[in-house]
């Protein structure tokens, strides 16, 4: 009897669906507020349904105790996917304060199938390790430069990702900005700090893209000098300016 995938899902919080089989969700094995959990369901040779699955922040050791939690069986599993050990970090991009105090830090973690996560960490206030999420503090990607370019008056370029931001301001030269998990997650606590902005929303090159950065920008365009949309000319598979 194939396991009823479908009832796992429902019984988690926080579901975040990236593809028709691909889902993020809170994980149940710590305090979860950034959903950290990974899924995958595809199909076997055989036919048969499995699930793989990955936590950024419990990691590899804890899969018994998240399957557990689950409630399934390991024949539900990629048996490959048991051994993840070749999900690393390949970037961390921090969000600071405008005197550049640290508030929270993304990871880029990629791992053998090519798949990226981007884990969200702030730092303990009693001094202890890094505690999962973006912590109580929300600001812009860059805020220090967004702000010098702000005073000034120059352009301020919101892109897809921090890749993208960095990229862009060492190619370019322009200020550019982004949010941590992307327009999706623009937020009411960073608009005060586009306030008489020159803001330019760049979007990747999909659809959910197009209509995240359009939510986000008429979020900021009661405050900001102007908030025009830049359309990259890309095609195909590329999606954002660094591709």
């Amino acid at each position: 009897m194939e396991e009823n995938f479908t009832e796992v899902l429902e019984c988690l919080d926080g579901i975040d669906s990236v593809s028709e089989r691909t889902f993020n969700a809170l994980c149940p094995n710590h305090d979860d507020h950034n959903p950290s959990l990974r899924f995958r369901i595809f199909d076997t040779e055989e036919g048969h349904k499995r699930l793989t699955f990955w936590c950024d922040v419990c990691g590899e050791d804890a899969q018994e105790a998240i399957r557990e939690k689950l409630g399934l069986g390991w024949r539900a599993f990629s048996t490959e996917y048991r051994g993840r050990g070749a999900v690393r970090t390949t970037a961390v991009y921090e969000y600071t304060a405008a005197d550049g105090t640290l508030l929270y830090k993304v990871l880029r973690r990629e791992d053998g199938a090519g798949d990226k996560y981007f884990p969200q960490y702030h730092p303990d206030p009693a001094g202890g390790e890094d505690l999962p999420g973006p912590g109580p503090v929300k600001v812009p990607f860059n805020l220090p430069g967004v702000q010098r370019a702000v005073a000034r008056g120059d352009l301020v370029i919101n892109v897809e990702g921090e890749k993208d931001a960095l990229n862009g301001e060492r190619h370019l030269g322009y200020c550019f900005t982004t949010s941590s998990g992307g327009a999706k997650n623009f937020s009411s606590e960073l608009v005060p700090h586009f306030v008489n902005a020159d803001l330019v929303f760049i979007p990747d090159n999909d659809a959910a893209g197009r209509a995240h950065v359009l939510e986000a920008a008429n979020m900021v365009l009661p405050v900001a000098k102007r908030v025009p949309l830049l359309d990259l000319p890309v095609t195909g598979q590329r999606e954002g300016l660094s591709d």
